[in-house]
């Protein structure tokens, strides 16, 4: 599931400016989300190259950011602040990295998608346990009402998209799929209160700017944001 983030230049290019369309339809639409972060203390979950740690840091934030991918995480560390933490480590395994169990403000974007069923249920108990009471979550991810009924169809547990960069190179994301209901399940089942559901939407101004990558979705969004908080 991780071959894709591996070496590949998409990733090592993909800094700070906008490449990808989740760049836009998730990442900064998560960031606006937040609004004021400033002195929150906030994980980033599958951080990558540190892109939108290094979003939430200008803005204030104490980010701590986990990524499985070393070569991913050798690239966040060459292009953040010092201040930015940054640990290569397993989701499904954060009580080894000893990380402090009272973040504000837990981030996972694009993540996710790479956990079959039981890996799911063991990401979601590992960020609740990681947030103080009352913290919130943020979830962005493959929107699977797009994909499911594929999934029914052909049998197969994930399912491949190919997308285009800015500057017009290909790549393929291949992901588990999970309806929405499971994944509200396993939220509220661990502590969670039932999140609320973005389906992030291209403007037409930024369709016009990046017509690469963004195109009028006139059908089902590709992506969902999902903004919950733990239960006191």
């Amino acid at each position: 599931m991780l071959n894709a983030y591996k070496n590949s230049d998409v990733w090592r290019k993909n800094l700070d400016g906008v490449n990808l369309r989740s760049d836009i339809l998730v990442s900064e639409r998560v960031v606006d989300m937040l609004g004021d972060v400033k002195g929150k203390k906030i994980l980033d979950l599958g951080c990558g190259n540190g892109k939108v740690a290094r979003m939430l840091y200008r803005k204030g934030a104490h980010v701590v950011g986990v990524d499985a991918v070393e070569d991913q995480i050798n690239i966040a560390i060459e292009n953040s602040p010092s201040h930015i933490e940054y640990h290569l480590g397993d989701v499904l395994k954060l009580n080894e990295l000893n990380l402090p169990k009272d973040f504000d403000i837990c981030i996972s974007l694009m993540t996710f998608l790479h956990f079959n069923e039981s890996q799911f249920l063991v990401a979601a108990k590992e960020i609740q346990e990681h947030l103080k009471p009352g913290g919130r979550l943020i979830y962005g991810d493959i929107n699977p009402q797009r994909f499911f009924g594929k999934y029914k169809q052909d049998g197969k547990t994930t399912y491949k998209v190919e997308l285009n960069t800015v500057d017009k190179q290909k790549f393929t994301v291949a992901f588990y799929i999970h309806p929405m209901n499971f994944i509200h399940d396993v939220f509220t089942g661990v502590g969670f209160e039932m999140p609320s559901v973005m389906h992030p939407m291209a403007t037409e101004e930024e369709i016009a700017k990046y017509p690469d990558i963004l195109t009028p979705e006139n059908d089902i969004p590709l992506y969902a944001i999902l903004d919950m908080s733990m239960r006191q």
